[in-house]
């Protein structure tokens, strides 16, 4: 059984009883061992663009990077809005008369970091979470370069975009993938 939302991902698997143990008295339920962890998969997602960005050097031909995460860690928009734009952060003034407390994005992002612009022979990246079973509905998130070297037309493509414009993140609209490749959401059983 699996089920998955924007929050947590379940994934139940049943075991069969060992033929031995059939008709004998034994516990009903047993568990195997359990992966938990804190934090989101931001870091090893800044490490696979990275990766991929040096693997070809200068080019001049558009770039589009894509990753599909299919980690046990969470791969939430919130984790990959971390690894491209930065992280969040809360800011607030010394001033006890006017605080102004506020939610910020610390430098950090994979397109601007510390005050610098990088892998600017990327056109741009495209992370999923595809699975075959999936493809027409999976998730997936495709981010604009800001300062990229190598223009690639966003629009051509058809899918749903972010992009920066007066340094706002604007989110365009697009298909999804069974739009675009024509697949109904059921597109295995007809193999």
């Amino acid at each position: 059984m699996f089920f998955e939302n924007d929050e947590i991902s379940i994934n139940i698997e049943f075991l069969p009883v060992n033929e031995n143990a059939i008709g004998k008295p034994r516990r009903s339920i047993g568990i195997r061992p359990i992966e938990t962890f804190t934090g989101g998969a931001e870091e090893s997602i800044r490490d696979s663009i990275l990766t991929k960005a040096r693997r070809y050097g200068k080019l001049d031909k558009p770039y589009l990077i894509c990753i599909n995460t299919l980690s046990i860690k969470s791969s939430s928009i919130y984790d990959i809005d971390n690894a491209i734009w930065g992280s969040i952060a809360f800011s607030f003034s010394t001033n006890p008369n006017d605080k102004n407390e506020k939610l910020i994005r610390i430098e950090d992002g994979i397109f601007y970091n510390n005050g610098h612009e990088r892998i600017t022979n990327v056109s741009g990246i495209m992370i999923n979470r595809v699975f075959p079973h999936n493809i027409p509905t999976s998730k997936y998130w495709l981010f604009k370069h800001p300062f990229t070297e190598n223009y690639l037309n966003f629009d051509e493509l058809k899918l749903p975009y972010c992009y920066v414009n007066n340094q706002t993140v604007i989110n365009n609209e697009g298909e999804n993938l069974g739009e675009i490749f024509k697949l109904k959401n059921d597109w295995l059983n007809d193999l």
